[in-house]
């Protein structure tokens, strides 16, 4: 049993339950296969988890390079299937990977803020939006799903209840036809979050 497998099977109660009283939802909305980026929102560290532990199709990260240098966090995330990006400047050689994983139909889990965003709302955050998710996600022909994670307070607690939700696929064919460019995947990348926003305030809406 790989990691990955080992964390969805055996730590799923313990991350769903005592832990982050975590409770999902729609995650039938994520394709059985196929190329798939998961759009959402970013608080922590341990958004990977919640996201990993929340469908069975391993999910491949983007990492900050600095992270792989952390005692056990490195190995863990690596061997999670996660590789590293940096985030000073364009990583070329991380987009490239991100597309070939992508074109080897699996799952990319992408954050659109670039960086954790704790204690915020998500819809106070769209000047950190990047349009490398648009840009991956068409090179790469993808389908877009948007998810949130959603608390409380806006960050990810131990023993505090966490909402994390699915929403409706994008197919490759309806975000793809305005054509490509800078502007456009940022467009593209916006409408995706504008997704993720309404999917987090649904959930806060609910008892």
């Amino acid at each position: 049993m790989n990691v990955y497998a080992f964390l969805y099977k055996t730590l799923r109660r313990l991350i769903a339950g005592p832990l982050y009283r975590m409770t999902v939802s729609g995650a039938e909305n994520v394709p059985a296969e196929g190329p798939v980026i998961l759009c959402c929102n970013h608080t922590a560290m341990m958004d990977v988890l919640a996201l990993s532990s929340s469908t069975p199709r391993q999910i491949r990260f983007m990492a900050k390079k600095e992270a792989f240098s952390m005692p056990f966090l490195g190995k863990l995330i690596a061997a999670c299937g996660a590789f590293p990006v940096d985030r000073a400047g364009m990583d070329v050689g991380a987009v490239k990977k991100a597309i070939a994983i992508l074109s080897q139909g699996e799952v990319m889990g992408i954050f659109p803020q670039g960086t954790r965003c704790p204690g915020v709302h998500p819809k106070d955050t769209y000047d950190k939006l990047h349009g490398g998710v648009a840009m991956v996600a068409v090179r790469a022909k993808a389908t877009i799903v948007p998810v949130c994670i959603e608390t409380d307070d806006h960050k990810l607690k131990l023993f505090k209840k966490t909402r994390v939700r699915y929403g409706t696929p994008i197919p490759f064919e309806e975000y793809a036809a305005a054509g490509t460019g800078k502007d456009r995947y940022m467009e593209i990348t916006k409408d995706a979050f504008d997704r993720v926003i309404a999917l987090y305030d649904e959930g806060r809406r609910e008892p």
